[in-house]
């Protein structure tokens, strides 16, 4: 019987993986996007930075079983699909950026516990925005804005003590921004000037709302600098 290529390995931990000496830290390795979709069951991929690759179709599911991923960017291209619930299994995974595909389903419900910039605005995601229980520590950059979410912002989210960026025009939500979390964000953005949101005036005078208006629109994204190049 011949030898079990890693190609048609098993989707294995990262215990696992080392355990069997397939992956170390020094053979970690960058993906090469002109390779797309193939390769991406590799288990030493570390970074994945594939910006305005034109690529179409279904987004791959084996991206989300990398042991060692720790950054994922695939923004700018026509990618489809839904991202998994429960992505609390990329023990590794910091930059999360899917902008401006053309994804659809919810929001993830569990967050890696690493996670520093979870940027999917410019795509087709509804329901309603988590009331994540983590990574309160790391989280830097929230930037959903301009998808089809509704319903309000959860109070949870004030948990996230170093958020710098907190994105959400161009959404159907309503309500108030939660007292608690105005005044974390460096940038509060939920309108694309950035001056109001309908009557809620708090993206540039740092107030929380009195009242209980709605969120209004953007017609094109807000956009905060990230570390991937923006069109």
């Amino acid at each position: 019987m011949g030898m079990r290529t890693r190609a048609n390995a098993p989707a294995l931990s990262l215990g696992v993986w080392l355990l069997l000496g397939v992956v170390n830290q020094a053979s970690a390795t960058t993906y090469n996007c002109s390779l797309f979709p193939d390769g991406l069951d590799d288990p030493s991929i570390v970074t994945i930075d594939c910006y305005e690759g034109n690529f179409d179709g279904v987004f791959p599911e084996e991206i989300f079983s990398l042991p060692l991923l720790k950054t994922l960017k695939l923004t700018n291209n026509r990618l489809t699909g839904e991202l998994p619930s429960d992505l609390s299994n990329l023990t590794a995974l910091e930059d999360l950026e899917l902008f401006d595909n053309s994804l659809t389903g919810q929001l993830p419900s569990k967050l890696p516990p690493k996670l520093v910039n979870l940027i999917l605005y410019g795509n087709e995601l509804r329901g309603s925005i988590p009331a994540w229980d983590g990574p309160f520590d790391t989280l830097t950059q929230l930037r959903i804005n301009d998808n089809k979410l509704e319903g309000s912002v959860p109070e949870e989210l004030a948990s996230f003590t170093n958020l710098d960026y907190f994105v959400i025009a161009g959404n159907q939500l309503t309500g108030c921004i939660p007292d608690a979390l105005v005044g974390i964000c460096d940038s509060l953005d939920c309108s694309e000037s950035e001056q109001e949101c309908g009557t809620l005036n708090v993206c540039s005078a740092n107030q929380a709302c009195t009242s209980s208006p709605t969120f209004a629109p953007s017609t094109s994204p807000s956009k905060a600098p990230s570390s991937s190049p923006t069109p």
